[in-house]
């Protein structure tokens, strides 16, 4: 899957798990992040790492009325985006706009 820029390969990685867990599809060890309890239906974005990769974390518990599921009916759907060079500068702004104080309106330096 592309993204953003043409010719580079971005890394996608994505993983459903169960009430109680368990990997129903995708990467085995793609995992929530300790200390993360998504409450149900509301959307989450994490900065975490991934193998070697830092990575940008979607995640969403659903319920699915699904009886047949041990342990309850809700699943947690986790999409992640590696954060490769393509994004560098827009993290590299990110973190100069978070380091700046409130009240600093001055010109945020380019590269």
């Amino acid at each position: 899957m592309n993204f953003i820029d043409e010719g580079v390969q971005e890394r996608i990685y994505h993983a459903v798990a169960g009430p109680d867990g368990a990997t129903l599809t995708g990467y085995e060890d793609l995992r929530l992040p300790d200390g993360i309890d998504p409450p149900i239906g509301v959307p989450l974005t994490v900065d975490a790492h991934f193998r070697e990769y830092d990575i940008r974390l979607a995640i969403l518990a659903k319920r699915l009325y699904a009886p047949e599921l041990t342990g309850g009916d809700t699943v947690t759907i986790l999409f992640a985006v590696a954060l490769s060079w393509t994004f560098r500068p827009l993290l590299a702004l990110r973190e100069s706009i978070r380091q700046r104080g409130a009240e600093d309106l001055d010109p945020v330096p380019t590269v």
